[in-house]
């Protein structure tokens, strides 16, 4: 029986290999994406379910004395606020969208600086 460092005959174990500064780099990129700000996409239907059942059930407690028939007005409307909000975001990204790619590289013809003809 051989001994190893660790004192396990049955598996000696191995270093593991120094990483390579390609590697390194990689893992730099991946913490500072972890480290940058999230997306700031709002989903606005979960947005619209939350608020909309918190304030349902509340306006159902004191307006209706029923919770169950507030919660659900609330969530109907939450759901449907929110999924006008997302659709409107939805085309007014697409829109833009569509204006960056309409826009040409060069100048036209009819852009151009008037000369001065004397």
């Amino acid at each position: 029986m051989t001994d190893t460092p660790n004192g396990d005959d049955a598996h000696p174990t191995s270093e593991p290999d120094a990483e390579t500064p390609e590697a390194d780099a990689d893992h730099d990129a991946e913490t500072e994406q972890t480290k940058a700000e999230p997306d700031s996409e709002t989903n606005y239907l979960a947005l619209g379910l939350s608020l909309g059942l918190a304030f349902g059930a509340a306006l159902g407690l004191t307006v209706f004395d029923n919770i169950a028939l507030g919660a659900g007005l609330g969530l109907s409307l939450g759901v449907a606020f929110g999924a006008a909000l997302d659709a409107s975001k939805k085309e007014a990204s697409n829109q833009e969208a569509e204006a960056d790619v309409d826009r040409p590289d060069e100048p036209r013809a009819d852009d151009s600086p008037p000369t001065d003809r004397t």
